[in-house]
């Protein structure tokens, strides 16, 4: 079993709520569907290896929803060890990803706290390792989403809770991502 002070063996994602929504590798119709991601500040994201991949993912993942909505969650072992919500918002907002094209509005915090609030928008690209890439208006990289392994979130804490449930779990009762628990990656 697997304690939330421990999460930092798993899979990938991330906390640079910055740059909006996590995206998947399973583009239907130009669109990116829902997963979990981790998130990589520069360019070069193919130099990353697992193990910071996977502890990225179990630290702050980000997680789009099938609605848009999108989260980046902060791993607080604490607040999890006492019984409380294992991973807090960091920030979150509402996403659209579409041609190539990703814009967002987000909010720092939680949804309900007020936080500070901003649009981002950037192009993206799916790399030959299956990389979302994002980058500026002039072609400087920004960063990259990697999907996180699915089948490594999925495990069971110390106290019963799912890990990969406490990441994407919603206050607003809102749709969660259709997750393929037999899966190693986002999709």
């Amino acid at each position: 079993m697997t304690k939330f002070c421990t999460l930092t063996t798993m899979a990938t994602t991330l906390l640079a709520m910055a740059m909006g929504a996590p995206i998947s590798l399973a583009a239907q119709d130009g669109d990116i569907k829902p997963g979990v991601y981790a998130w990589f500040n520069g360019a070069s994201p193919d130099k990353r290896s697992p193990a910071e991949i996977a502890g990225q993912c179990a630290r702050a993942p980000h997680v789009h929803y099938p609605d848009g909505f999108m989260a980046a969650k902060k791993l607080n072992t604490k607040a999890g060890n006492d019984g409380g919500a294992p991973y807090e918002f960091q920030g979150h907002g509402q996403c659209q990803f579409s041609s190539g094209q990703m814009s967002c509005d987000v909010v720092s915090g939680a949804p309900g706290e007020g936080g500070r609030s901003g649009s981002r928008e950037a192009a993206y690209r799916i790399s030959a390792s299956d990389h979302i890439i994002l980058s500026r208006p002039g072609g400087d990289d920004i960063g990259a989403y990697i999907p996180c392994d699915i089948q490594e979130l999925d495990q069971t804490a110390d106290d019963g809770r799912n890990v990969l449930d406490q990441i994407v779990v919603r206050d607003d009762d809102g749709p969660l991502p259709d997750l393929d628990r037999t899966s190693t990656v986002s999709e």
